[in-house]
């Protein structure tokens, strides 16, 4: 764990016990394990990408004023060779593990990235913003494949490109800023927003298959495996405020249908 003490927090899973901490010296407001669990990269208002030893809390290397602004997101590609970072300067950035060389920055949100994350593959990365779109990205190119927009509502219906007022609209996007993102194995992409809603989408064609009404921000979210019934379920993070209440829900992808409610310690 990680936030405002400016420190990061390893904790053991089965008896709460803290293992270990790294005192930081910022904000922290993201942080990520590899896939292989040897490396830890933490994220924050310095702007700067850390990348620590998992088992010792040694700092490898910091890639120094990552972003012009706030760094908000980390996500180690699955393979562990790159890390993608997003912040308040409306990019993702792209860097090589090893190296910590830049490999290549994606531009085309109109707002601050809130949240990034790798496909299975490694071969695409999807992003929320600001600007209430989801977006997916050819990590070999850098070509921006799908835009999933979100609308901005008027008195009388959505307010499109356009200017003009379309009360027909059917408001297929979010409507306020998308917080988390994150990538099945089998290809769907989720995004959960500010709005309350969670929305799940076909990684490939853009088409929305789901709309879930989470009635409260949703800060968070992560597909996950039902091994009890081999169902894809996918779990959200939420509360009003980061740091009150809320719950966490794990809902059934194809269903929608709740299947756990954790009230979170106040």
């Amino acid at each position: 764990t990680g936030g405002e003490d400016r420190s990061l927090v390893q904790w053991s899973v089965e008896t709460g016990e803290e293992l270990m901490r790294i005192e930081y010296g910022h904000f922290i407001f993201d942080i990520e394990y590899s896939r292989d669990g040897t490396l830890l990269a933490s994220g924050g208002r310095n702007s700067s990408v850390v990348i620590w030893n998992a088992h010792t809390g040694t700092l490898i290397r910091t890639l120094r004023y990552s972003h012009s602004s706030s760094l908000w997101s980390i996500s180690f590609s699955p393979d562990c060779t790159h890390l993608a970072s997003s912040g308040a300067d409306q990019h993702v950035r792209i860097w090589e593990v090893d190296s910590g060389r830049q490999v290549m920055a994606l531009a085309g949100h109109q707002g601050g990235v809130l949240a990034c994350c790798w496909s299975p593959n490694s071969n695409s990365l999807v992003s929320g913003s600001h600007d209430r779109s989801v977006r997916v990205w050819d990590t070999s190119t850098g070509a921006q494949t799908l835009t999933l927009r979100g609308h901005n509502e008027g008195e009388h219906g959505c307010i499109c490109k356009t200017g003009d007022t379309d009360p027909l609209c059917p408001l297929v996007g979010h409507r306020h800023f998308v917080r988390a993102v994150a990538y099945s194995r089998t290809g769907l992409i989720a995004s959960g927003s500010t709005d309350g809603m969670c929305k799940v989408w076909d990684g490939t064609t853009g088409v929305l298959l789901r709309t879930l009404e989470m009635g409260a921000m949703v800060f968070g979210l992560q597909f996950g495996r039902d091994y009890m019934r081999d169902d894809l379920c996918l779990a959200f993070a939420m509360g009003q405020k980061p740091r009150l209440g809320g719950a966490s829900w794990v809902h059934h992808v194809d269903t929608g249908v709740v299947r756990m409610i954790v009230d979170n310690v106040k």
